[in-house]
């Protein structure tokens, strides 16, 4: 609309019927903008953006910039890098090919010599704007497919000008761009087929961050292991490609004949492990297995082996070592035992003791700019305390918890009362992230603050998730 403004603005009334419609489309952005507010915010953290860091603005800029850059390297597109997945590459070839890099450059150049008819400079615009949204967060190939719209149209530019200079110097007009075309159509079914026959194999590497090779074949070695040992339950690691259940279920129909699991439950609890029950594993996953003090008589029942002849999955049984339930004990007492950290808080270091966690870390509750839970590791209730070097005046405590029903108690321990002042709240489920808080009627001075956060009606070891805490004075 705006680089060819003279030719859109032309009818007054099609102006007016297409700003109209351009509103009704854009309608459902801004109500999803306005409905989560969070939501890039919270996807730029899953990412770990640069622009989520405590870095300043400036900054931020040189390295969008810098990425922005990088994403026009000729030697990225045309020719082979290490630095995509594997499995994201075609073996030996860049992600173009490299014969299209002159015609490349040819159609910039013509787009370029020709920047003030409105057309060229769409391409030339949508040439520099396609990176900038995997520059957001650092360069790979699934984040910019977008720059083959652009690729494209300057190779066909280039491409334009090499036939329309041959046909013009032989006899035969239309020879060259048939040529071409069955050139490129040959081309693209060789593509196709190496692909399919040589693809899940080209690499040697054949796990989770490989090929992730093993559907087909994985699925055909359960059936027939599944038909000759009809009392066992399998239990598939999911750690050899992604969204391995959806590709079971490709293969072996829906429901499952197997469930989708670790062998790490077993590992972290002691339980009864039923005599039919048949782990399947990765080769990644088996050695850590054998040497793990808590099993013994690791029982392999069957192997499927990968293209190169390497054992790629193991069938096995376990069975714990006569030490694992002191082991256990052991283990447990440890984690039992919280973690502490040292924050800068209310302008001064605060010494903060809490439950053990699995996943994130306890000082990004505290910082409004991230938008990433934390989570225990088994502890029910999640307890947080918190002691100031100097006491702070508070009024109120927030934060923001998942799904399930949860009860928030906080004690306060002030200064020049003997016993500490208890409130509590509870709030129901819910399918979203929501807010809970405690007001304590009245502005205290606070010495030491205890946060307990229950998941109700779930018992440990369970999961309690935290996106956020919020202490006020107001």
């Amino acid at each position: 609309m705006i680089v060819d403004w003279r030719y859109h603005f032309e009818d007054k009334n099609i102006v007016l019927k297409g700003f109209l419609l351009l509103i009704l489309l854009a309608v459902p952005y801004f109500i999803f903008r306005i409905t989560h507010q969070g939501s890039l915010t919270t996807h730029l953290n899953l990412l770990r953006s640069y622009w989520t860091l405590n870095l300043p603005w400036i900054n931020k800029l040189g390295i969008f910039l810098g990425k922005w850059l990088q994403a026009f390297n000729p030697l990225y597109w045309f020719f082979p890098n290490e630095s995509d997945l594997i499995r994201h590459q075609m073996k030996g070839l860049g992600h173009i090919p490299w014969i299209f890099l002159p015609f490349v450059l040819l159609g910039l150049w013509k787009a370029l010599r020709k920047w003030k008819e409105p057309a060229y400079r769409l391409v030339l615009i949508t040439f520099i704007i396609a990176p900038m949204g995997a520059a957001l967060v650092d360069l790979a190939i699934t984040r910019l497919l977008v720059m083959l719209l652009p690729f494209s149209l300057l190779t066909w530019l280039g491409l334009e000008e090499t036939l329309l200079f041959i046909e013009d110097k032989i006899k035969i007009k239309r020879l060259p761009t048939a040529l071409l075309a069955l050139s490129l159509s040959a081309f693209g079914l060789w593509m196709a087929w190496f692909a399919i026959t040589k693809g899940p194999v080209w690499y040697g590497e054949y796990g989770l961050y490989g090929m992730q090779w093993g559907g087909q074949q994985l699925s055909e070695k359960i059936e027939s292991f599944k038909a000759e040992n009809p009392d066992s339950q399998l239990k598939l690691s999911p750690r050899w490609a992604n969204n391995g259940d959806v590709i079971m279920r490709f293969f072996l129909g829906d429901p499952l004949p197997l469930e989708i699991a670790t062998t790490d439950e077993y590992d972290l609890y002691y339980q009864e492990i039923d005599p039919n029950l048949v782990f399947i594993i990765t080769a990644e996953e088996y050695p850590l297995l054998i040497q793990n003090p808590k099993f013994d008589q690791i029982e392999v029942l069957d192997t499927l082996p990968y293209p190169d002849g390497q054992t790629g999955f193991y069938f096995l049984k376990l069975n714990y070592s006569p030490e694992a339930e002191a082991i256990f004990e052991e283990e447990l007492a440890e984690r039992k035992k919280p973690e502490t950290a040292e924050l800068e808080l209310f302008d001064q270091k605060a010494q903060v003791t809490y439950s053990r966690l699995d996943m994130g870390d306890i000082a990004q509750i505290f910082d409004s700019k991230q938008a990433l839970p934390v989570r225990t590791l088994e502890a029910n209730p999640f307890e947080i305390t918190i002691t100031f070097q100097d006491a702070v005046e508070l009024k109120q405590v927030s934060a923001m918890l998942g799904s399930p029903a949860s009860r928030m108690t906080v004690r306060i321990w002030t200064s020049g009362r003997e016993n500490d002042l208890i409130f509590s709240e509870s709030v129901s489920s819910s399918k979203q992230i929501r807010p809970i808080t405690i007001d304590f009627g009245q502005i205290y001075e606070v010495d030491k603050i205890k946060i307990e956060i229950e998941s109700l009606g779930e018992t440990e070891p369970t999961h309690v998730h935290l996106w956020g805490l919020l202490l006020e004075n107001r």
